[in-house]
This record gives C-alpha cells, sequence and structure tokens, in this order.
C-alpha cells in the first residue's frame, strides 16, 4: 500500500514548516532582546552612578558656595 501526498497534504507541510521557522526566528529576535536590554540595564546604572558622583563631588560644593555667597549679600 502506497500513499501519494496530494496538493493539500503539501500545502499543510509547507505550511507547518513556514510557521516553525517563524517560530524559531522569533525565539531567537527575543533572546537577542532581552541580551540587549540587560545592556541597556548595565549601561543606566553607570550613569546613574556617574551622576551621581557628579552631584556628591560637583554640584553640592558649588550649591553650597552659591548659597554662602547670597548670605554674604544680604
Amino acid at each position: 500500500m502506497t500513499t501519494t501526498l496530494t496538493t493539500l497534504d503539501v500545502l499543510y507541510l509547507s505550511l507547518a514548516i513556514g510557521f516553525g521557522a517563524i517560530a524559531i526566528f522569533v525565539c531567537v529576535l527575543l533572546l537577542r532582546l532581552s541580551k540587549t536590554i540587560g545592556h541597556v540595564n548595565k549601561i543606566t546604572e553607570k550613569i546613574a552612578n556617574i551622576t551621581e558622583t557628579l552631584e556628591e563631588y560637583i554640584w553640592q560644593p558649588i550649591h553650597f558656595v552659591q548659597d554662602t555667597l547670597k548670605k554674604m549679600k544680604k
């Protein structure tokens, strides 16, 4: 007994292969996106640390001097 593939069987097979390829592509895309978001998160933390350091060592003394000068003018 031999079975032959009809055109409908070929259509179903090609659709299954296509959807499988799309699913694999989406999975790979999501993995790369999650890695990218992780890198962005690390960069954001570094920028936050830099801005805190700038605030602590540069802007606070400047504001202190400005406040002192304003008090001296009064």
